[in-house]
């Protein structure tokens, strides 16, 4: 099992939130991955910190 972002970060989901965490099996992961990098486009990613994340 592999732990997936259910929102891309690059997308606006918050890369340490519970709640846009999910896990897949490794296939799944690497099926989902592959799909999204193929349909849309990378911004950059916000830069957050686990203290930046704990504090809020």
């Amino acid at each position: 099992m592999e732990v997936d972002h259910i929102e891309r970060i690059a997308d606006g989901g918050h890369p340490l939130g519970e709640s846009n965490l999910q896990t897949l099996c490794s296939e799944c992961h690497a099926e989902k991955t592959a799909d999204e990098n193929s349909t849309t486009t990378r911004d950059t990613v916000p830069d957050v910190t686990l203290d930046e994340y704990l504090k809020s």
